[in-house]
């Protein structure tokens, strides 16, 4: 089955981020300011913690979008998407990306990411993220493979209650069905959902112990650190 979990030659978003092994292309500026972040993703998916993993197992690109509060990459218990279906299906993010343009990017409500991920259950990666100060909230999503049609997301704001730049964020990754195709395991070949089903978190005992999407031991994690900008009161 096809995956877009390797490096390749990327190219430049407008108001995106994109992450190629070689080199990072920073998002631009509004003119409103921006806050900077070293974000990393961390891989936790080992047989000895998760007790199953596969020869195959892999996260593959992440993408997604730093935008503001009041909208949504995904939503629970709506029908995926073209570009959902696709990431969640088989890793292509490009339809996702012009959805992203569509919904985030056109309206200035948010600025596109994507980050490539070494192949395998612990991959390990960071970049240098510019946020522009009119968005805070980060929602990001991989497809987990091999399985039908599972992606971890991470969702999660940059600032706190009182409007802060958080100093620093960790998201533990959930673990999501896209509803659009059918099996319950690791495993790439199933058949489609017909008709397709809505996104929903993943609740089971096998392969994986997830309760409400959340894999326990842990399948993945984002970590955020802010390194300028944003001046809060532990600054002063």
């Amino acid at each position: 089955m096809f995956s877009f979990g390797n490096c390749f030659l990327g190219v430049v978003l407008l108001l995106g981020v994109l992450v190629s092994c070689a080199r990072n292309v920073l998002p631009k500026s509004s003119g409103k300011g921006e806050v900077s972040y070293k974000m990393s993703f961390v891989g936790e998916w080992t047989e000895s913690r998760q007790g199953t993993l596969p020869f195959s197992a892999h996260f593959t690109t992440l993408t997604g979008v730093v935008h503001v509060k009041a909208t949504s990459l995904f939503d629970l218990g709506t029908k995926a998407t073209v570009g959902i279906k696709d990431m969640a299906e088989t890793g292509d993010f490009s339809e996702l990306e012009i959805e992203v343009n569509e919904k985030f990017v056109k309206p200035e409500k948010g600025s596109v990411i994507r980050m490539d991920l070494p192949y395998g259950g612990t991959a390990l990666a960071s970049v240098t993220l510019n946020v522009d100060t009119a968005y805070q909230r980060i929602t990001m999503v991989s497809m987990v493979a091999p399985t039908p049609d599972w992606f971890i997301a991470f969702e999660g704001d940059l600032k706190d209650s009182n409007g802060l730049w958080k100093d620093s964020v960790v998201i533990d990754a959930v673990l999501w069905d896209a509803g659009t195709a059918n099996g319950d395991d690791l495993s790439f070949f199933n058949a489609a959902t017909d008709p397709p089903e809505n996104i929903r978190k993943i609740n089971q005992k096998t392969p994986f112990v997830v309760s409400a999407g959340a894999v326990r031991p842990r399948l993945a994690k984002l970590e955020l650190v802010r390194i300028k900008g944003g001046v809060n009161k532990s600054m002063l």
